[in-house]
């Protein structure tokens, strides 16, 4: 999985497809695993507010 500025997977995508690599974009907001959560993350953050996790 790869997470990226949005015009750079799009090319990304294209290099796959040309070199008959399959490939797709997830349609997602954001990749949580990214550094684009970090525009995020005082939202998060202040939502979460107290939350804390428990058992399953």
């Amino acid at each position: 999985m790869v997470s990226g500025d949005p015009e750079a997977l799009v090319e990304l995508l294209a290099g796959c497809e040309r070199d008959g690599v399959r490939a797709r974009i997830l349609p997602v907001d954001y990749a949580s695993h990214g550094p684009q959560v970090d525009a995020i993350r005082e939202e998060v953050l202040r939502l979460l507010g107290r939350s804390r996790p428990g058992p399953a």
